[in-house]
């Protein structure tokens, strides 16, 4: 029916009296209320999970990275219980006010401008004299209610007070909450008990759904899947095969595609719902151990002036064999387009003019294009001098990082990862060392920090990480350019 409303061989008048039957179906049933006013086309997922949120008071939506969330629910959802309803006391919860700051906005715009909404919808209207910000709506009401018609925050934001009769937790777990901090978890499942649903209003009517992906394990999400309480919706994920939920939007080629950006790991959590455990690594072994080539030779790589090189530093703060060294990272780019670890150099003094003499006398040996030096608060002082100190125009930059950045999916650890998952690196063990279980080398120590990540000590990852980083701002300028010599075994984008 709502394809038969575009359709241009319908008289205006049929058109107005079949447009005129959808909108009277859309205020009784989101699902066609977010394909009208929104224009989406549904997928059976979509419907579903519509119709589990008309069938259950409360539970959880479980469901692959970019399959609609926010579409589907958050957003067209709010805008029809606001319509049904413009007493109703609606809060969103997402892992940051940055999020739900972006979700409300979308709400806001589609309560104030839609031409549908207001088609279906035509009694919502702004209240006069109260607020309508970033964080609150408020719509005209029957009842004097002092809480929001809907307000979205972060789901630790402090909250003491206040009712409401909807929640929704749209992506509440995340990144941040979920892995980079690990004590967050159970913080943001105490936030969720105690005090988010603890503002119901009317324990006999209120409403709450749990909406995301999973990250961890022990994640509010997971906790969701496991405890058998609570009501869930069937999952939505990619198949075994990258079989598509929905193929009007992503294709099994686009599906083998991020697996191959991503990796094998982050590839299942975000689209097949593997959320990670503490004790698996990141990185497939196998990967490690098809990368290894012991007739390669580190030292007639650095001298072959055909193989670019990069340099990453990854600085330790205190001096003494108890703290974190320092470690200079040199990387090689081969004709191939492969990437080649080429030397490894570990310091446990951490005096600034000790670091620089190393970093220069690494220049001097492999001679990198770019050196990249994690730039964070008092660092950035070794960056500037190493610059004035070192030798020709050998180039050092301090690179800013953060928490975030660093276990990216796509440019952090777990990119790097996927490179060598997609047999994009050689190890050259040709000389060092055994290279066995017992082996001391920095070579092998590199590789045992990759296999325990991010379980163990990651001070030559970190450093490899920014040698690679070095080796994207690099190819970032060439592509910005026009190309430079040293890329001319292929664009940019193919390696």
């Amino acid at each position: 029916m709502l394809e038969i409303i575009r359709s241009p061989q319908l008289s205006r008048h049929d058109l107005i009296l079949l447009e005129q039957t959808v909108i009277e179906k859309a205020r009784a049933d989101s699902d066609i209320f977010a394909q009208y006013v929104f224009e989406y086309r549904n997928q059976p997922f979509h419907t579903m999970w519509h119709r589990f949120i008309d069938t259950h008071q409360y539970g959880a939506i479980l469901s692959y990275r970019g399959s609609g969330k926010s579409e589907q629910i958050t957003i067209p959802r709010s805008c029809w219980e606001i319509g049904r309803n413009p007493d109703i006391r609606i809060k969103i919860a997402t892992e940051s006010d940055d999020l739900a700051s972006k979700i409300l906005s979308k709400i806001s715009q589609t309560l104030l401008e839609n031409d549908r909404y207001h088609r279906v919808f035509p009694q919502v209207k702004k209240a006069r004299n109260l607020p309508w910000t970033r964080k609150a709506l408020y719509i005209e009401r029957k009842k004097h209610l002092k809480d929001p018609t809907i307000e979205a925050t972060g789901i630790l934001t402090a909250r003491t007070g206040g009712r409401m009769d909807l929640a929704l937790f749209d992506d509440a777990c995340g990144l941040r909450n979920s892995l980079l901090f690990p004590k967050m978890r159970e913080v943001v499942k105490e936030a969720f008990f105690s005090n988010w649903l603890n503002m119901r209003d009317d324990p006999a009517t209120f409403r709450w759904y749990v909406i995301g992906t999973p990250w961890h394990i022990s994640d509010l999400v997971s906790d969701m899947r496991t405890n058998p309480g609570i009501p869930k919706c069937q999952e939505t994920k990619v198949g075994p095969d990258f079989e598509s939920p929905w193929p009007e939007r992503h294709s099994s080629d686009y599906f083998r595609e991020q697996m191959r950006i991503m990796g094998r790991r982050h590839f299942n959590r975000a689209y097949r719902l593997v959320a990670l455990d503490d004790s698996e690594a990141w990185l497939n072994p196998d990967a490690l151990l098809a990368a290894r080539d012991f007739s390669l030779k580190a030292g007639d790589l650095i001298v072959n002036p055909d193989i670019t090189k990069f340099t990453g530093v990854d600085l330790g703060h205190r001096s003494g064999e108890e703290h974190s060294p320092s470690v200079i990272f040199t990387v090689g780019y081969l004709p191939d387009k492969r990437r080649v670890p080429l030397d490894i150099r570990i310091s446990h003094d951490a005096s600034p003019l000790s670091i620089i003499k190393v970093l220069i006398n690494e220049q001097k040996l492999c001679n990198s294009t770019l050196t990249m030096v994690e730039n964070v608060g008092a660092q950035s002082y070794i960056v500037d001098l190493a610059n004035q100190l070192g030798p020709g125009d050998h180039k050092i930059e301090g690179f800013f990082t953060s928490a975030s950045s660093k276990f990216d999916i796509y440019t952090g650890v777990p990119g790097l990862f996927a490179e060598m998952e997609n047999s994009k690196w050689v190890i050259p063990l040709g000389t060092g060392g055994t290279h066995d279980e017992a082996c001391l080398c920095h070579m092998c120590r590199w590789m045992s920090e990759l296999r325990d990540f991010p379980n163990g000590k990651i001070d030559t990852v970190m450093a490899s990480w920014l040698a690679w980083q070095a080796l994207r701002k690099m190819k970032e300028r060439a592509h910005a350019s026009g190309g430079f010599s040293i890329w001319e075994w292929g664009s940019v984008g193919e390696g």
